[in-house]
């Protein structure tokens, strides 16, 4: 179970060195990732909430990896990057059975894929880990969130149950979401935080069936598995799902906030990575998956290195430089546009445009519908917001917007979420 009261919060420090270090913020005794990894290895599945652009908090559970393998060599890892169709091209890739080519053609990588993902699946490939494509498609996340879970209920590719209650964690999410649509109870935002639930119950499903059937070969692994924070923070989400679907279950849950962020009491995990550039936490949004256009390929996980937070990943012989949407950035990519809710149209219809931002630098107007941003169709709210992960803050692209039933297109550079 969650254990927040049973084990010292930890604040893992990586703003300032390349190898991550953790304190406790009582005495400040100084714990290293092999003391930290000592203090989980006895869980059954270890919940690791990041941000998902934040290179220090990616370099910090690749440190952690490394120590809770050498002390529980059966590791299984789950991300929620990588989705359940997937599953068989990550398979044969880790077994070798098909080379990197294939599996990145396949496999759907995110953008950041090279940097920061890359590494965690070539640490499974050399130590013969097993992993699991958790996550469902998210041509299904997409229907779901215009037409309800029960649209997509069914498929062998999301969870055989699910449930959306109003509970804190629909709280939280009306939000983390801006509350808009007026209530925050509107048709839209139900659709949305269903897709939202479908994806946890997704995780928490893929994860329990594959502990049980290992265990029945007689197998205790320890699974870890990576998602966006909002996935796990107060034990809300994916972690929430876990429980219910095995009570007994041990999860221990870390997440990430901003150096200058005090603990909120009850805090938001056990454990807190505090990585400079993470947001705080009351900015925080539900992390729209990152939709990928360009895979590339990328370092492994050196298990005698630590990967410098702040400084780019070196470019591995014969593999593509990376592109522009994997360069790290000083903040969130933004349009500055407050999306309508309501809108049940095509698109994404602007209900509000931020003074100052992208947008309107752009001469984007309230009531515009947008329907494409460079060259990705723009479908609902939540298309938009897999698209927007994709953009790189300064990056100049075209936005195609309807206005009065004309079709306008409008050049600017990409944002960030303060409209800098």
């Amino acid at each position: 179970m969650l254990r927040t009261t049973l084990a010292p919060l930890l604040w893992i420090l990586f703003a300032a060195c390349s190898v991550p270090h953790a304190v406790t913020p009582a005495g400040g005794i100084e714990l290293n990732p092999a003391m930290l990894a000592a203090l989980l290895v006895e869980a059954d599945v270890i919940v690791l909430g990041e941000e998902h652009d934040s290179r220090g908090t990616h370099a910090a559970h690749q440190a952690l990896l490394r120590e809770l393998y050498i002390l529980r060599p059966d590791l299984v890892i789950s991300m929620e990057m990588f989705e359940r169709d997937v599953q068989a091209a990550l398979t044969q890739y880790l077994l070798g059975d098909i080379d990197e080519d294939e599996f990145l053609a396949r496999a759907r990588p995110w953008p950041n894929y090279r940097t920061d993902y890359r590494p965690v699946v070539e640490f499974a490939k050399r130590h013969k880990l097993e992993m699991i494509a958790a996550n469902m498609p998210r041509e299904l996340a997409n229907k779901a969130s215009k037409n309800g879970a029960t649209s997509v209920m069914g498929s062998p590719m999301v969870a055989t149950a699910t449930t959306a209650p109003e509970d804190g964690y629909w709280l939280d999410f009306q939000k983390a979401m801006g509350n808009h649509g007026g209530t925050g109870e509107s048709k839209k935002m139900q659709l949305f935080y269903e897709s939202q639930c479908l994806k946890d119950d997704t995780m928490a499903e893929s994860i329990i069936a594959r502990l049980v059937e290992l265990r029945k070969d007689g197998r205790q692994p320890l699974i870890v598995h990576i998602c966006g924070r909002f996935h796990s923070d107060r034990g809300f989400g994916t972690v929430a799902r876990l429980q219910q679907r095995m009570p007994a279950l041990s999860v221990r849950v870390l997440s990430v906030t901003a150096p200058d962020m005090p603990v909120k009491q009850p805090p938001v995990a056990e454990f807190l990575f505090v990585v400079a550039g993470v947001d705080h936490e009351d900015e925080d949004e539900p992390k729209a998956k990152l939709d990928p256009h360009k895979p590339a390929a990328g370092g492994e996980l050196d298990p005698h290195q630590v990967a410098d937070p702040q400084k780019p990943a070196a470019p591995i012989a014969g593999a593509p430089a990376p592109t522009a949407d994997l360069a790290p950035t000083g903040g969130r990519p933004a349009l500055g546009v407050k999306p309508d809710y309501e809108f049940a149209g095509e698109g994404l219809r602007v209900e509000d445009v931020t003074k100052g931002g992208a947008a309107e630098a752009a001469g984007i107007k309230q009531g515009d519908v947008i329907q494409r941003v460079g060259a990705d169709e723009v479908e609902s709210v939540q298309g938009y917001m897999q698209v927007l992960q994709s953009l790189t803050p300064g990056q100049e692209i075209e936005v195609t917007l309807l206005r009065d039933g004309l079709l306008i297109k409008l050049k600017t550079k990409v944002g960030t979420r303060a409209g800098i």
